[in-house]
């Protein structure tokens, strides 16, 4: 193979990488070929098949061109025909199909035409030309003849998936900014959200402070109350008490004021009757030393009447005593009982002024506690002002988060509708170009398509009209067949290939002599104890490649005996 087959086989690892997707075993490519010489088919034809792996078959065409063969899926093939005299035309097969089609068998028809040898400006001889290559193109449904450069087609293959790579890169930065920016979006609202929860737990924080103090508040009016109702009852039992108190001063003083009264009209009594009847004085004074005695036993207990009684007995038996006893007492009881009506009114004057006195603080203590209820209310009014104002600020900062979230969630909605948007306008443009390029791939695969079936009308036509005259060649076709190999073999009989190892000390000699039409040619492959290895050519250096390539071709030149 020349080295176009070397680019093709260059062309066919980078279609590997290129279609990963594709399968590489299952399934067959059956080629039916036919090989022509100025549109004439070419009886008994050399056909080689040369597979990527080394492997290299053999065909003979039949009295009509044809041969057939059979490739492997996921391969790359050369297939070559040739005659003596005549350029050897080669035929590149890339047998990669979808992963979906890889047990399926596809069947594709070639021709290779073959031209007389001939040389460039130079005079060098074209042993080799290429007839093109064969593909899968999945748009198209199987394989498909190309005949454009292959070095072109590698670089529009390229091109298409640098430009699939970069689209992909555009498209997963597009991705990743719209993740980038969701996830953005979501930790913001996880951010207000928290903020939100921590304004709410500050608020609800403040809410149940106020109501704790609005409960302690309520607790000590209900304490406050319970006490002045206490209070109150303690005064209502106190004025009782005062009432009563005073009820019995007054009982006290209106029966002392009796008994005062009473000894007064006794006394006057008993000096009326005295002095009315001096008779009756024994009478009399028993009748008041009773009544003094009863008197007396009221205040001073038994004592009195004993002392009662003896006075009496005295006054009775001593007139002139009992005169003055009697005015004495007159005089005493006169007395003490002015003197009890002064201590009674002292009294009842002391009883006045404490309660006055008592009326006084109750009125000052009754200001006092109105005065420190008032101050208590006008607190509990400013709390109450304070806990709605507070109330009212909030309020007013929830409305004003709320509608901070509102704005926000509304941008984040309308910035990911853009995204949504541009990213769909992107998408739809991608796919518009896709379908405008398999419009155009369609076209000119339909364009070639047409073109092809028109040549091979044109040529089916050429070939009735020649089948008469191939039959009255056919004989001619075999005797020149002959004559060719035998040429070829002649040609070839006197090239030779001789190869022989020489091994010398600390290196090792491959010498190969290869005899082609007349030439003499010595390759040595050099091969050092440490590793080393290089290639001659009659003493000159040249590459491992150009070694083994030319050490190939001489072989093909050489007869198979």
């Amino acid at each position: 193979m020349n080295c176009f087959s070397l680019n093709f086989f260059l062309v066919a690892i980078w279609v590997v990488s290129a279609f990963s997707g594709f399968a590489q075993e299952g399934g067959s490519l059956m080629v039916d070929g036919i090989v022509t010489s100025a549109g004439k088919p070419v009886d008994g034809a050399e056909v080689k098949i040369f597979r990527d792996k080394g492997k290299l078959l053999y065909r003979t065409t039949n009295s009509a061109g044809k041969f057939k063969a059979k490739l492997e899926l996921g391969a790359e093939y050369v297939i070559s025909a040739g005659l003596p005299g005549s350029t050897t035309k080669t035929f590149n097969f890339i047998t990669e199909v979808p992963k979906n089609k890889q047990n399926e068998t596809f069947t594709k028809q070639i021709e290779i035409d073959l031209n007389p040898l001939t040389a460039d400006a130079k005079g060098k001889k074209k042993w080799e030309q290429s007839a093109g290559g064969v593909l899968y193109k999945e748009n198209e449904g199987g394989f498909v003849t190309v005949n454009y450069d292959l070095d072109e087609w590698k670089k529009q293959m390229a091109d298409a998936a640098e430009r699939e790579r970069l689209r992909k890169i555009e498209e997963d930065k597009l991705r990743a900014a719209a993740e980038k920016r969701r996830l953005e979006a979501e930790e913001l609202a996880k951010q207000e959200q928290a903020k939100h929860d921590a304004e709410n737990a500050v608020l609800l924080a403040a809410q149940a402070k106020e109501q704790a103090k609005l409960d302690s508040l309520a607790a000590v009016q209900a304490h406050l109350a319970k006490m002045m109702e206490k209070r109150k009852q303690e005064e209502n039992f106190k004025k009782t008490e005062e009432d009563k108190l005073n009820e019995l001063v007054k009982a006290e003083q209106a029966r002392k004021r009796a008994e005062a009264e009473k000894l007064v009209r006794q006394q006057f009594i008993t000096d009326s009757i005295a002095n009315a009847k001096y008779e009756a004085i024994k009478l009399a004074a028993e009748e008041k030393s009773r009544k003094e005695a009863e008197a007396e036993a009221l205040k001073k207990a038994g004592k009195m009447r004993e002392k009662a009684v003896a006075d009496s007995i005295a006054n009775a038996r001593t007139q002139e005593k009992l005169q003055l006893e009697k005015q004495k007492i007159r005089e005493k009881a006169v007395a003490d009982s002015l003197v009890n009506l002064e201590k009674l009114r002292i009294k009842e004057e002391e009883a006045q002024k404490l309660k006055a006195l008592e009326e006084k603080k109750a009125k000052e203590k009754a200001v006092a506690d109105s005065i420190a209820t008032a101050k208590l209310q006008q607190k509990q009014l400013e709390d109450e002002a304070k806990v709605r104002f507070k109330a009212e600020e909030a309020a007013k900062l929830e409305a004003e988060r709320k509608k901070r979230e509102a704005e926000e969630q509304a941008r984040i909605k309308a910035e990911q509708e853009k995204l949504a948007k541009e990213e769909a306008d992107r998408l739809a443009k991608i796919e518009a170009d896709r379908k405008a390029k398999e419009e155009a791939e369609k076209a000119s695969a339909e364009e070639k398509a047409r073109i092809l079936a028109e040549k091979q009308e044109r040529e089916r036509l050429e070939a009735e009209q020649e089948a008469a005259a191939i039959k009255a060649k056919e004989e001619e076709a075999v005797r020149k067949k002959e004559e060719a190999a035998k040429a070829l073999y002649e040609l070839r009989k006197n090239n030779s290939y001789k190869e022989e190892t020489v091994t010398e000390t600390g290196k090792t000699f491959i010498v190969t002599t290869v005899k082609v039409d007349g030439v003499q040619t010595i390759y040595k492959k050099l091969t050092h104890d440490w590793g080393g290895i290089f290639y001659f050519k009659n003493g000159a250096d040249i590459s491992d490649a150009l070694y083994l390539q030319e050490l190939k071709n001489a072989k093909e030149q050489v007869n198979p005996e």
